[in-house]
């Protein structure tokens, strides 16, 4: 799939990794007035699909700040997203929808999957800003809905649902969690088709 700065690209889902969607439209959480890097500073650098059985999923895709992350390492190195997740250069995680997904499937997968990502005494750290998150789940996921995960780092974490700002979290820790469903090593996605800025490509484009 080629790169795209465009909100959905269409795909099929259902399972691990929807989470995170059915948010309803509130504002009594507020991003704060500062984006460091738009959009379309952030470069592209891979894609991957969420499949099981014969279905696929979602797609989802990574774009980052490469310009300012000067110690990233080779392509296909175990520590790239190790590395990326405590990095302090944005980022920003693009997920599209088509199928209709119930609010209470999405809490129980949004869960487990922080849960799955987090040290014992991170999830009991995180809870009470989990618990928020998941108590805002109170609609279900339609078909052909979008969701962007985007971290500035001295902003925040923000959460796109639709082309709609509907959560933002200033905490580092909760936000590398949240962003490791799909980039830790409990990903559930392939995370390593996440990752194709070569090394050599990066020098170029950070001289």
């Amino acid at each position: 799939m080629r790169p795209c700065n465009c909100l959905p690209f269409q795909a099929l889902h259902i399972l691990l990794g929807i989470a995170l969607c059915a948010f309803p439209a509130f504002a009594e959480e507020h991003a704060p007035a500062c984006s460091e890097v738009s959009d379309n500073q952030l470069a592209y650098t891979g894609n991957t699909s969420r499949t099981f059985l014969f279905f696929n999923i979602y797609d989802i895709q990574l774009h980052v700040d490469t310009r300012s992350w000067k110690n990233v390492v080779a392509q296909g190195h175990a520590d790239t997203f190790e590395r990326l997740l405590h990095a302090s250069v944005a980022k920003q995680l693009r997920i599209a929808y088509s199928r209709n997904i119930s609010a209470d499937r999405v809490r129980e997968v949004l869960r487990k999957g922080f849960m799955k990502n987090a040290s014992d005494a991170e999830g009991r750290e995180q809870e009470a800003r989990l618990q928020r998150l998941l108590a805002n789940i109170d609609r279900d996921i339609a078909a052909g809905d979008s969701l962007w995960l985007s971290w500035q780092p001295k902003c925040g974490l923000s959460l796109i649902y639709n082309g709609s700002l509907i959560w933002f979290e200033s905490d580092a820790e909760f936000a590398r969690i949240l962003l490791a469903i799909w980039l830790g090593e409990h990903s559930v996605v392939d995370r390593s088709e996440l990752w194709h800025w070569g090394g050599d490509v990066m020098d170029a484009r950070e001289s």
